[in-house]
């Protein structure tokens, strides 16, 4: 069975199992479980979204598959995170302004957002992480246009295969795939498979995006088909283990 068939036929079963938790969730008991759980997790979500927001940007936020589960016994990477906290307390004096922009509506914050970025851009114009950030506020607010794709194309040239951020930016342009060129598709495929061959940890957080955002699932499916067979059967089989919960 080829590569894009399995992918295929792993996606039928997870559409199954969503219809199924969605049909379980309908009726009379919706309400008050939907305000049980917001009574519990949200002080949690509260608490963390500050510097969470940086760190996954403008993405929907989709509930989240249990990682370690599918990670291997004391092969959890820890770097992504303290390299987050350092880039936040690098940037913690325009923090709290880019926080409180980037959860508001409107073209104004977005304005606002953007004026941000490029302050800290003229301080560190090589900024990887940076031209994500304008990438994703300029594709908020007016799609994904050329001001946008050529912020992309800056991240992947100054950021290269620098893993905390390219994890990050590689969940943004799968989430993209279609608007992408062609070129900035290809450069993306190879950033991903890359990031991955250098840490096999960050595979499950792609396994996560292919199964809660199906926006993201025709570009991940291209990036696995050229990536090496030992990565493919990898991907293959954290999908199927995301199944048995």
């Amino acid at each position: 069975m080829g590569i894009i068939t399995a992918i295929a036929a792993i996606t039928t079963t997870i559409n199954r199992k969503f219809e199924l938790r969605q049909q379980l969730i309908t009726g009379p008991k919706r309400k008050r479980i939907v305000v049980a759980s917001l009574g519990v997790v949200g002080l949690t979500l509260f608490l963390t979204s500050t510097k969470l927001a940086f760190q996954e940007g403008s993405l929907p936020l989709t509930i989240q598959l249990d990682e370690a589960r599918l990670l291997e016994p004391n092969n959890v990477d820890t770097s992504q995170e303290s390299s987050a906290l350092q880039f936040l307390e690098t940037n913690e004096s325009r923090l709290s302004d880019y926080v409180q922009c980037s959860a508001a509506a409107g073209v104004e914050s977005k304005q606002a957002c953007l004026a941000i970025i490029d302050q800290m851009l003229n301080s560190d114009p090589a900024n990887g992480r940076l031209w994500l950030e304008k990438a994703k506020v300029l594709a908020g607010e007016s799609g994904l246009d050329e001001q946008a794709i050529t912020a992309l194309k800056k991240s992947y040239e100054y950021s290269g295969r620098e893993g905390w951020v390219s994890i990050v930016r590689a969940k943004f342009a799968l989430s993209v795939w279609s608007g992408l060129p062609e070129d900035m598709q290809e450069t993306a495929a190879k950033n991903l498979i890359a990031t991955i061959t250098d840490d096999l940890t960050q595979m499950p957080k792609i396994v996560d995006l292919y199964a809660q955002n199906p926006l993201a699932r025709a570009g991940i499916t291209a990036v696995i088909a050229k990536a090496p067979v030992e990565m493919q059967q990898r991907f293959l089989y954290l999908l199927r283990s995301s199944l048995k919960t």
